[in-house]
């Protein structure tokens, strides 16, 4: 199985279909523990919200369908603003017969004046030769990472620059889980990761 990469930013969606809710959205992904959700809602109670979710999960048996998913959705306000950034790394030990994980950014603005929201989904599924851990330094260079993102997340840039510095670090993001795999055998320090 050869690594692939999937990033997907949405901009600002006006129009809503009426079927959108969150719980009709979600239902397909939320709860499994191989998945990875940053939901950022904002509402007149709560102008504003941003999530950052990472994860590192192995995906074990003959399917690879994590899912990754980054809704920025703001609701029912004047001036909210939403921001959901979610980063997967999917560590394939084996040779499964069926790929189809889900990358998916997704910004709503429903019933809102002057609403900003922006959604950022990047997964990378890579084969890692039986391995189903990343080692602790590889971890640690995650959560600088995540801490970057972050900072992202609360920064008053456009949406094209916290596009920029996004794809910049999911190539960061990347050549660390590269590293790690190419590195020797795990020692005890290393673990399974994930925030979600």
């Amino acid at each position: 199985m050869r690594a692939f990469r999937s990033a997907v930013t949405i901009g600002v969606i006006a129009v809503v279909p009426l079927a959108f809710t969150p719980s009709a959205y979600a239902a397909g992904g939320i709860g499994r523990a191989h998945d990875n959700i940053a939901w950022a809602e904002s509402t007149a109670a709560h102008p504003t919200t941003r999530e950052v979710a990472f994860g590192v999960v192995a995906a074990l048996g003959d399917t690879v369908d994590q899912t990754n998913q980054a809704v920025a959705y703001n609701h029912d306000c004047t001036g909210c603003r939403s921001v959901a950034i979610a980063f997967q790394a999917v560590l394939v030990p084996s040779t499964p017969t069926r790929v189809v994980p889900e990358n998916v950014a997704v910004t709503v603005n429903d019933n809102c004046t002057g609403c900003n929201g922006f959604s950022y989904a990047e997964q990378y599924v890579v084969s890692s030769n039986g391995r189903t851990r990343l080692d602790g330094r590889t971890m640690d260079g995650i959560e600088r990472i995540r801490d970057q993102a972050e900072r992202i997340a609360r920064s008053s840039a456009d949406d094209a620059t916290k596009t920029s510095q996004l794809a910049d670090l999911a190539n960061k993001f990347e050549a660390l889980v590269k590293a790690s795999l190419t590195r020797g055998p795990v020692d005890r320090d290393d673990r399974d990761w994930s925030d979600a």
